[in-house]
Parts: C-alpha cells; sequence; structure tokens
C-alpha cells in the first residue's frame, strides 16, 4: 500500500482545491478517506497546499502540525537567500518538519 501513497494524495488535490472556496479556514480537516486513509490539507493565504496522508483522526494534533509546517515554511521562503518557485531541498527544513512530525503524529 505504501507505493500508492503518492498516487493518492496526489489525487486528492483536485478535492482539496474545490473544498477549499467552501471554506473560511487554512485548515480543511480530512478532505477524503482512501481505505481507511485520511488525507488532511492545509491551505495557506498564498495558495500553497500542504497535504497530510494519514491512518488517525485527531484532528487538534494534525492542525498544530499543520500550523507550525506553515511557520517553517514561512521562515524559509522569507530567507533572502531563497529564490522563489525553487524547491526547498534544506536539510534542516527536511529534519525540523520530521521532528513536528514525530511531536504531534
Amino acid at each position: 500500500m505504501k507505493e500508492l501513497n503518492p498516487f493518492i494524495v496526489h489525487a486528492a488535490i483536485d478535492i482539496v482545491e474545490d473544498v477549499q472556496w467552501r471554506s473560511n479556514s487554512l485548515y480543511l480537516k480530512a478532505v477524503d478517506e482512501f481505505y481507511g486513509y485520511y488525507i488532511s490539507a492545509f491551505v495557506t493565504p498564498g495558495n500553497i497546499k500542504f497535504l497530510l496522508l494519514h491512518e488517525t483522526k485527531n484532528d487538534e494534533s494534525i492542525r498544530q502540525f499543520f500550523n507550525d509546517v506553515n511557520d517553517l515554511y514561512v521562515k524559509t521562503v522569507l530567507n533572502p537567500f531563497y529564490n522563489v518557485n525553487d524547491p526547498i531541498t534544506s536539510a534542516v527544513f527536511d529534519l525540523k518538519v520530521k521532528q513536528l512530525g514525530k511531536k504531534y503524529l
């Protein structure tokens, strides 16, 4: 099942784009479900989408995870050495996101 994860999340992007216009919230909770896995989404004011594929439905922890990841993202893109639209390849960013995952998920 793990090899399908990227396809499951990618398929949920259309759902996120539909739901985001019907909600005032940045955190969209579980927008889709696939065989017991949930896809939650967070859409930033700049229309950047964070998606998370998970098994449990702990909305508060997931919301806090997304808020903290968004804070990291904003700090990264505001860095004067970051070029807009470049992939984020920072090992520090990756490590901090993984730490947030362990903390909240």
